[in-house]
């Protein structure tokens, strides 16, 4: 990849963990595996890990409280980004069916501030959060939780319709 694009064009990643037709399918089966697959994409060029989960709360193996983020962040020097259900106590299949999904508040974002001091990922990526209310990151910013208003399935073009077919 690298040599493909040069040495000045950042290579992201995306790596999930679950697909939307089937929410127990899994790219890889236990840590060593995902350690596997991480050094093969940083050694091809990745500069940055952007890893998917559909919540980024739920610990990804027994024996630890480490979601898929803070994993790959254990197996690499570059940066990684979480992503999953952020700010929304459901997640994005449940809210794309038709579900509103709610701001989940301090709490949550708490898990996700002690996630990231603790070295688990670099950056967060904020979806629906954002399309629901895209003043979310100033409110956050300004301590207003109780006045984020939470995404809704019409925010996007997609319908339940569209979804089921």
């Amino acid at each position: 990849m690298r040599a493909a694009a040069g040495p000045d064009f950042v290579i992201s990643v995306r790596i999930s963990q679950w697909k939307e037709s089937d929410f127990d399918a899994r790219i890889v089966e236990e840590p060593g595996q995902l350690g596997e697959l991480v050094a093969m994409l940083r050694a091809a060029g990745a500069d940055i890990f952007h890893v998917s989960t559909r919540r980024f709360w739920t610990p990804e193996w027994a024996g630890s409280d480490l979601g898929l983020a803070g994993w790959a962040k254990s197996f690499t020097d570059a940066a990684v980004i979480a992503v999953g259900s952020v700010g929304l106590d459901i997640d994005v299949m449940a809210s794309l069916a038709g579900q509103e999904g709610r701001p989940t508040g301090a709490s949550r974002i708490g898990e996700l501030v002690r996630r990231f001091e603790r070295g688990d990922f670099d950056l967060v990526s904020v979806g629906r959060s954002q399309i629901g209310d895209p003043n979310w990151v100033t409110k956050m910013t300004d301590h207003r939780v109780p006045d984020i208003r939470g995404f809704r399935a019409n925010d996007t073009s997609l319908s339940h319709d569209v979804l089921t077919t």
